[in-house]
């Protein structure tokens, strides 16, 4: 194997940046959860698609191993080598922005940009993605997004470009028949775009997509909701999204709530600036602060509703907002709930972007689970958590393990929850992207820390059989939600064709979606 590797190496472009430092596969060794078992043998820095072919050609030659990664910030293991060689296709110098056509409404990018960068250069055109970005969007990459899924929004991804594991490069989507039809939505013909989405990398590295944009909706409003515990954030948020669809809802504990909307004073002073420069931008700010007081005041009667709930209206008038506000309003105070002030809703509005919940607020070590469902699955989904949690009150209290959620809806299309454990055990390499939490974490691993990080491990793999069993669907799959067990006989067998089509000698992501390391 120490010659395929060295030959692997040798026929790579000598343009071609190749990283065997120790800092840099110290980092890639690990994601926000896991250590791989094996070290990667090199990171790989393309700068075009060309190194990227030229990467894929060689290693299907000589049998090499190759995991596409961004960012990094996956906490599935998708990023992490499961065997032995196994080189890192390194994306994020592949950072441009290529074309933004504000007549048919896209814009094409390469596989490297984050989604703050689009944010970014999409700012003076009054047009915005049309999906919803993850929250990690400060750093994580397009096409680590693409390849791991995201919840919403998929249909807004209209062309992507791919290099396969035999180093062939793919157009796919309407681009195919020309670049003057790149913004048609979506193909002719046998739609396969589909295909590489949340696919783990298994048939390659997407190196660029096209995404649709939409206008920014003139008026937006936000609310805030007080509720006693889970299972009534559950049933309040299908209260609210029944029969309207331009809202996203999300729920916390409301310690949580406070990390959400916990950021620096400089985005704070970037958000309000454009809070003024909207119309009634005044009454906005003046809104803004009095939501950020509030939660210094915090001790109030309040506080014997420890969930928060969230919503974010976007319409074309202010008539509209007002209307669907006060149908919010209504509709709440009939289920008991409460409304109250808080900047947790205009900061993810306006400031989307957070590393912060990474750790927990004095570094404890955090990874989540989650499960996908209808709107109509939210309760249920929510009823198998709460369940869980108190199941497990004891033993996690014994190992200092602390629980916490994150809830989600977006009305008409999907829900998704999010149970979180956090518990203290020394950092890994990636966890230093949390800011200055990460510098109050545990140092040094004890027994008691080994015992706990175990414990998690043991937790999340039972959580995940119970919301699988109650239905669930998951995204970022990598190599721990089951997948191809899931199949029937013939989808898998579809699949494996595939597999087989375009990565012959199976040397593309090994491990990840339940094929073989």
């Amino acid at each position: 194997m120490a010659q395929q590797t060295e030959l692997f190496l040798n026929q790579l472009p000598d343009d071609l940046q190749v990283d065997t430092s120790e800092s840099a596969l110290e980092m890639a060794s690990s994601d926000v959860f896991a250590i791989a078992p094996f070290p990667p043998l090199a990171i790989l820095l393309p700068t075009d698609v060309q190194h990227v072919c030229a990467i894929w050609e060689a290693a299907n030659e000589h049998g090499i191993p190759v995991l596409s990664r961004g960012a990094g910030l996956s906490y599935t293991g998708s990023v992490l080598p499961a065997g032995p060689n196994t080189a890192i296709l390194d994306t994020r110098r592949l950072n441009k922005i290529d074309h933004i056509d504000q007549v048919d409404r896209y814009i094409r990018v390469q596989s490297g940009v984050s989604w703050k960068q689009i944010d970014q250069a999409l700012e003076g055109t009054s047009l915005r993605l049309k999906l919803v970005p993850p929250i990690s969007g400060s750093l994580s990459t397009v096409g680590g997004a693409l390849a791991q899924g995201l919840p919403v929004g998929l249909e807004s991804i209209i062309g992507i470009d791919v290099v396969t594991p035999t180093g062939q490069s793919l157009k796919v989507g309407a681009g195919q028949f020309g670049s003057s039809l790149a913004g048609v939505n979506r193909t002719m013909g046998v739609d396969l775009l589909g295909m590489f989405l949340g696919s783990g990398g298994i048939f390659g590295t997407i190196v660029s997509a096209t995404f649709r944009l939409e206008p920014v909706p003139p008026c937006s409003a936000y609310r805030t909701y007080r509720t006693t515990h889970l299972q009534a954030a559950a049933h309040l948020a299908g209260e609210l999204g029944g029969g309207l669809e331009q809202l996203r809802i999300f729920a916390t504990p409301v310690n949580h709530e406070r990390t959400m909307a916990d950021i620096g004073w400089r985005e704070k002073l970037a958000l309000g600036w454009r809070l003024l420069r909207r119309p009634k931008g005044l009454i906005s700010l003046f809104n803004a602060l009095r939501a950020w007081l509030s939660t210094l005041n915090g001790a109030d009667a309040r506080a014997r509703l420890p969930v928060a709930l969230h919503v974010i209206i976007e319409g074309q008038s202010e008539q509209e907002v007002s209307r669907v506000c006060a149908a919010l309003d209504y509709a709440a105070h009939d289920n008991g709930a409460l409304r109250v002030s808080s900047p947790a809703p205009s900061v993810m509005h306006e400031s989307p972007y957070s590393l912060r919940g990474m750790l927990g607020p004095m570094g404890e070590r955090w990874v989540p689970v989650h499960g996908i469902g209808a709107a109509s699955m939210l309760q249920p989904l929510a009823q198998v958590t709460a369940e869980f949690f108190d199941r497990h009150a004891n033993s996690l209290e014994a190992h200092e393990i602390t629980t916490s959620w994150l809830l989600m809806l977006w009305p008409g299309q999907c829900a998704l929850i999010e149970p979180m454990f956090l518990w203290p055990a020394p950092l890994l390499p990636v966890h230093k992207l949390a800011g200055s939490a990460a510098t109050r974490a545990m140092e040094d691993w004890s027994a008691e820390a080994s015992s706990s990080t175990e414990l998690v491990r043991q937790l999340r793999e039972e959580l995940i059989a119970k919301l699988d069993a109650s239905g669930a669907i998951h995204l970022q799959i990598g190599k721990t939600y089951p997948y191809r067990t899931r199949l029937d006989t013939a989808m898998d067998a579809l699949l494996v064709a595939i597999k087989n089509e375009l990565d012959p000698k199976g040397i593309a992501a090994p491990g990840n979606l339940g094929f073989a390391s």
